[in-house]
């Protein structure tokens, strides 16, 4: 296999696996915050903050994807830095 392929199938399974780190980041924020409201009677304010930091992690997630990419682009002379 040339080392074109090998890139993009490294990059695909990079790219493929943020989508499911973010959606699973999103969820165990939104259940943890449930199951601390029940245990704590507050509804609905720990869901609420279980999801804020849920998307926090999936937008750190997104972010770290995106630097590797513009490093790679810049590496390989295809993106402007």
């Amino acid at each position: 296999m040339d080392p074109e392929s090998r890139k993009m199938i490294r990059d695909s399974g990079r790219f493929g696996a943020v989508g499911i780190e973010m959606g699973i980041s999103v969820a165990i924020g939104l259940f943890a915050g449930r199951w601390f409201d029940r245990r704590f009677e507050t509804d609905p304010w720990l869901t609420i903050l279980g999801v804020v930091f849920g998307l926090g992690a999936a937008g750190m997630a997104g972010w770290r994807v995106y630097r590797a990419a513009k490093a790679d682009m810049a590496a390989d002379g295809n993106g402007r830095t």
